[in-house]
Order: C-alpha cells, then sequence, then structure tokens
C-alpha cells in the first residue's frame, strides 16, 4: 500500500524520498513486486531506489541483481546501481563478484562495479584479492584497480600491502603503485611510514 502512495505526493524530490523509505521493506517482502514498482517509477525516485532495491536482492542472489542492474538504463542509472551490486556481492564472495564485473561491457558501469567489488573484497578477504588482482596485472585497468585495493588494504594492514606492492612483477606498475603507496602511508600515519 506504501509503494501505491509514493507517487501521490506532489514533487518529484518528495517521490525520490519516498520511495527511498519504501523500497527495502517492500523488496524484503515481495522482491519480484518491487522491482516492477521500481521500474515503473519516474527517473528521480527510480535512481534513489534501484540500488536499494539491488542491496536487497544481492542478499538473496548477487548474480541476478547484477545482471538486472548492468541492464539498466541510463548510464546514470546504471552506474550508481552497479556500484552497490559489486559492493554487496563482493561482501558475501569477494571473487565471484570480481569475476562477473571483469565480464562486463567495459565503461562507467563496469568500472563502478569493479571499484565497489575490489574495495568489498580487500576489505573482507585481504590476501585472497590479492592474489586475485596479482592475476591480472595484464588487465586494462589493472594500475586503477590495483590502486582501489591498496587504498583500502592500507587502512587496515599497511606493511602486508606495501609487501604485496614490492612483489608486482611489471617494475613500471610496481614503482608507479609503490609512490601511491607510500604517499597514502604517510600521510596516515607518518612514523610508520
Amino acid at each position: 500500500a506504501a509503494a501505491q502512495d509514493v507517487l501521490t505526493f506532489p514533487p518529484k524530490p518528495i517521490q525520490a524520498v519516498a520511495a527511498s523509505a519504501v523500497v527495502s521493506p517492500y523488496a524484503k517482502t515481495d522482491l519480484e513486486n518491487c522491482r516492477k514498482w521500481v521500474e515503473s517509477l519516474p527517473f528521480l525516485p527510480r535512481s534513489r531506489a534501484t540500488p536499494i532495491l539491488v542491496t536487497e536482492w544481492a542478499k538473496l542472489d548477487p548474480a541476478a541483481a547484477s545482471a538486472w542492474a548492468a541492464q539498466l538504463n541510463p548510464p546514470e542509472l546504471q552506474t550508481p546501481t552497479l556500484r552497490e551490486a559489486g559492493t554487496s556481492w563482493a561482501r558475501r564472495n569477494g571473487l565471484a563478484a570480481v569475476t562477473f564485473g571483469l565480464n562486463l561491457p567495459s565503461g562507467p558501469g563496469r568500472d563502478a562495479f569493479l571499484s565497489a567489488a575490489v574495495r568489498s573484497f580487500v576489505s573482507m578477504k585481504p590476501p585472497e584479492a590479492a592474489d586475485w588482482l596479482a592475476k591480472q596485472a595484464g588487465l586494462p585497468g589493472f594500475e586503477k584497480l590495483a590502486r582501489e585495493m591498496t587504498s583500502q588494504w592500507l587502512q587496515f594492514d599497511p606493511l602486508a600491502c606495501a609487501e604485496w606492492v614490492v612483489s608486482l612483477p611489471d617494475q613500471a606498475q610496481r614503482e608507479k603503485i609503490l609512490q601511491d603507496v607510500f604517499n597514502q602511508w604517510k600521510r596516515s600515519d607518518p612514523d610508520a611510514a
């Protein structure tokens, strides 16, 4: 009933706030109808509701939630929703999330998904994330993903992070990423760096 009332609110910003408040409990009780309802919303309320829907959906089926997010249009809707899908999925299974992300078409949505998934993956399982990423050294965008990972990893284990960077086989990549690691470490903990 609350979902049906959302569009009766006057201006679209109020509709967006109302949709945000309704979508999570609705998705928990009736995911399929909630998805249809979100898809029927005007852009602004839909843009607020889709990441919340994906968060709830990913608790049950992260692959389906992520696939749905990947087909959203326009990119202003797809990108933040894929970012949330990447975060949610990687909290449960980082390796599956980043593998899915690598198979998305190039573009801002893929970048957002992978960035969020790598950050969540490394915060949950740093050695596993580092092992996975080390095997991706030839991947376009590797340095960006490595910077995402090291930025997150530095927050809780800077020494292990620096050791991982030193082990990278490509000297140019290693030097660039190591410089970033050192600069960030120096800002956060000058005595230890």
